[in-house]
């Protein structure tokens, strides 16, 4: 089925619009869509994890650093023991 710019426009808006209201964010479409991977995301995630206020997400992400290699691996195994510096 062919969309038009001016549907796509208008629903897209619509999704939106009550998202920004709300104060969730809007930045970019895509931040409603794909989780932030970056490593400050990481950051805040084992930061989270320490001080045991991680949401859901915060902590499946720390989980997932966790068995890695590396410092994000490091400071997620040292957040999971409440050893995490700053």
């Amino acid at each position: 089925m062919l969309r038009t710019k001016a549907w796509l426009e208008r629903e897209v808006s619509s999704f939106l619009l009550p998202q920004l209201a709300a104060g969730r964010g809007g930045k970019t479409l895509m931040s409603l869509f794909f989780e932030d991977r970056s490593a400050g995301a990481y950051r805040r995630a084992a930061e989270a994890v320490q001080r045991g206020n991680a949401t859901p997400q915060q902590r499946e992400m720390n989980d997932r650093a966790a068995k890695q290699a590396g410092r994000m691996g490091n400071d997620a195994r040292a957040a999971q023991k409440g050893e995490l510096k700053k």
